[in-house]
C-alpha cells in the first residue's frame, strides 16, 4: 500500500494552512495539491510551545504528489523558504505566486535568516505515513 499522506513537524507556528498548501503546490514540479490537512497528532497537541512550531498531516490524492512534497520539506532551505513564502503571501497580493527556485527571486534576503533558524535547534522535518 503506497503513502498518499506526510507529517511535517516544527513548521513555525505563525506559518498558516493556506501558506503550508500553496507552498506546496507552487513549489512541486507537478503542482501537488494537499487534498486535506489537519494538525498532528491531534488539535491539543500539535504546538510546541517552548520551540514555538506545528506538526501537520498533509494527505494528497495520489502516493506521488505526497513522494514530491516529501521530498520538498526535505530540503536544507525548507524553513526558511517556507518562511519566505509566508512573508511574501502576507505582504502581497493573492495573485503574486511563488517562484520554483530560489534563483527566480532577486529578492530573497538571506541575511542570516537561516543561522539564526538552526540556533534556535529545530529544523522542518518530513515523515511519509
Amino acid at each position: 500500500m503506497s503513502s498518499h499522506s506526510i507529517i511535517v513537524s516544527n513548521v513555525p507556528a505563525d506559518v498558516g494552512e493556506g501558506t503550508l498548501m500553496r507552498y506546496v503546490r507552487e513549489m512541486t514540479e507537478e503542482g501537488a495539491s494537499v487534498v486535506h490537512m489537519q494538525p498532528f497528532p491531534d488539535q491539543y497537541h500539535f504546538m510546541n510551545d517552548s520551540n514555538n512550531t506545528k506538526t501537520w498531516q498533509l494527505f494528497f490524492a495520489t502516493s506521488s504528489e505526497a513522494a514530491t512534497a516529501n521530498m520538498l520539506f526535505q530540503s536544507a532551505n525548507a524553513e526558511h523558504d517556507l518562511s519566505t513564502v509566508h512573508d511574501t503571501f502576507n505582504h502581497a497580493d493573492s495573485s503574486s505566486h511563488v517562484p520554483r527556485t530560489i534563483t527566480q527571486v532577486d529578492t530573497w534576503d538571506d541575511s542570516g535568516k537561516q543561522e539564526a533558524m538552526r540556533n534556535k535547534g529545530r529544523r522542518i522535518s518530513v515523515t511519509m505515513i
